[in-house]
C-alpha cells in the first residue's frame, strides 16, 4: 500500500527520478536504435540539477517520455490488432506480425532488462499521444485519406463515417483501456524489481554466510 501510495504524490507527474544510471540500457533488442540516448546520458556533465551527478536535460526527459509511450502503445496496438482487426484464417505475414505482434514482445523484454521505472502519474504520457493520433486520425478523414484498400479510414475502428461505433471505441479505449494498460505495466515493472532485490538479497545473505558473518535475515 505504500508504494501505491507514493504514486499518488504531486511529484511523481515529473521527470525526476532518484537513480538515473537507470536509464542506461545495457541488454534491449533494439539497443542499435536506442544507443545514442543512453550514451548521451551517461556522458553528461554535472550542473545544478543533478542527481549523483546526473543531468536532467530535454533529451533524458523526452527519453523517458518515448519509453512510456512505446510500452503502452505497443502493448495497445496488439490488442487491438490480434482482437479486433485480424480475420483468423486470413494468413500471417511477416509484416503483420512484425507490425502488431513482435513490438509487444521487444517492449516487454526491454522492462524486464533494464532498469526503467514506471510511475501511475506519468498516463498523460501516452494519452498526449493518443489524442494526437485520433485528431490526425480526423483530420485524414476529413481531407479525404484513403488507406491500402480505398477506404476512408486508417483502421476500421477509427472510421469516422461509423460514428457509432468510433466513438464507443475511442471512449473505451482513453478512460478504460488506457489505465488499465498502463496500471499492468506499471504491475511489471514493479514485478521486475521485487524480483531482483529479492536476488540480490539472497545473494548478500548467502555470502555473509559463506564468510562467516552474522546473516541479518536470521536476527529476531
Amino acid at each position: 500500500m505504500k508504494t501505491i501510495r507514493q504514486e499518488f504524490r504531486k511529484s511523481q507527474f515529473n521527470f525526476k527520478h532518484d537513480k538515473p544510471h537507470d536509464f542506461a540500457i545495457w541488454s534491449t533488442l533494439h539497443l542499435v536504435v536506442s544507443l545514442a540516448i543512453p550514451i548521451e546520458l551517461l556522458l553528461q556533465k554535472a550542473n545544478d540539477e543533478t542527481v549523483d551527478g546526473f543531468k536532467w536535460t530535454l533529451l533524458a526527459r523526452f527519453s523517458w517520455f518515448l519509453y512510456n509511450v512505446t510500452n503502452l502503445l505497443s502493448i495497445a496496438i496488439s490488442v487491438i490488432y490480434w482482437f479486433a482487426l485480424f480475420t483468423p484464417g486470413s494468413g500471417l505475414s511477416a509484416m503483420n506480425f512484425l507490425v502488431h505482434g513482435f513490438n509487444s514482445i521487444m517492449s516487454i523484454c526491454d522492462i524486464l532488462v533494464s532498469g526503467r521505472p514506471c510511475r501511475l502519474m506519468h498516463f498523460y504520457h501516452p494519452l498526449v499521444v493518443i489524442l494526437a493520433y485520433i485528431a490526425f486520425s480526423s483530420v485524414y478523414w476529413a481531407a479525404g485519406g484513403l488507406n491500402n484498400d480505398g477506404s476512408s479510414y486508417i483502421y476500421p475502428v477509427l472510421n469516422w463515417d461509423n460514428l457509432s461505433l468510433t466513438v464507443p471505441f475511442v471512449t473505451i479505449g482513453l478512460f478504460i483501456a488506457l489505465p488499465v494498460v498502463h496500471t499492468l505495466l506499471w504491475a511489471l515493472h514493479k514485478l521486475r524489481d521485487y524480483v531482483l532485490r529479492s536476488r540480490i538479497k539472497r545473494k548478500t545473505m548467502g555470502q555473509s554466510v559463506s564468510d562467516g558473518q552474522d546473516n541479518p535475515g536470521y536476527e529476531l
